[in-house]
């Protein structure tokens, strides 16, 4: 399983699926996400198989309609926001948030910028150190004791 393609927004507000944004952006996944894109296509599945026959569109995609048609991104963060303000997380959450958490939670348990970039399909680690990781204060006194070490 790759990145191979994305879902966008094309001129006119068609949603369709085109190439990802870089040639880094295709890229293999580590595989506890592997795991769970496995899971929602094996469910995914079970939706086609209960879908009227003729009804169901094969587009290859893990993440479809009840229908296997493409879903549109405006509903995803509609639905997207809903969850987060149900579980007590606040109204201003977006999916790609999720991606901010993908790149600080690994960053701040000490793995690698560079290693990170590559998963995140970054074409440099500065968009990953720049726009994507939140560096909590502390991980700031863990520097300065390095610094002051002898």
């Amino acid at each position: 399983m790759r990145v191979a393609t994305a879902v966008k927004r094309a001129g006119g507000g068609k949603v369709t699926i085109g190439d990802p944004k870089t040639e880094g952006s295709r890229r293999t996944l580590p595989a506890p996400v592997m795991e769970a894109l496995q899971r929602q296509w094996v469910a995914q599945e079970a939706t086609r198989m209960e879908t009227r026959e003729g009804l169901w569109r094969d587009t290859g995609l893990v993440f479809t309609s009840g229908y296997g048609t493409l879903l549109d991104p405006s509903g995803v963060r509609r639905r997207f926001k809903a969850l987060t303000e149900r579980a007590g997380l606040g109204r201003d959450w977006h999916p790609h948030q999720l991606r901010h958490s993908a790149v600080s939670l690994p960053s701040a348990a000490g793995v690698p910028l560079e290693q990170i970039a590559d998963i995140m399909g970054h074409s440099s680690m500065a968009i990953t150190e720049a726009v994507y990781r939140n560096v909590e204060p502390t991980d700031h006194d863990e520097g300065k004791r390095a610094m002051e070490a002898p």
